[in-house]
């Protein structure tokens, strides 16, 4: 019989852990939440509701601990900006906590 072994943690693990925190909180969360812009479309990891009301998109990333980073010059963060919403990088499991941290504090300034 072959050996199974747990693997490294993987970005759909963070988004996994996001989703479950943020619903036991009482939030709604909707994944892969796509967004039509103008020429384009984005597809957001999470998208944040309290009761009916929108809170943020949560993209998702799981770099290693010496690679962390956003490139804001790239398209994706771009369509980010173009969506005119608020939107956090989680962007390793141990930003987790403080992610969450900041969709409270933004559901709290509603």
């Amino acid at each position: 019989m072959q050996s199974y072994k747990i693997q490294e943690i993987r970005e759909a693990w963070v988004q996994c852990e996001l989703y479950r925190k943020l619903v036991e909180l009482g939030y709604y969360v909707q994944p892969e939440y796509v967004v039509q812009l103008k020429k384009r479309r984005l597809r957001a990891d999470l998208a944040v509701f309290k009761g009916d009301k929108f809170i943020a998109f949560i993209e998702v990333k799981n770099h290693n601990n010496k690679v962390r980073g956003i490139k804001k010059e790239g398209a994706q963060y771009k369509k980010y900006l173009e969506t005119g919403a608020r939107f956090v990088y989680c962007l390793h499991k141990d930003d987790i906590d403080s992610t969450i941290a900041v969709i409270n504090a933004w559901s709290d300034n509603l």
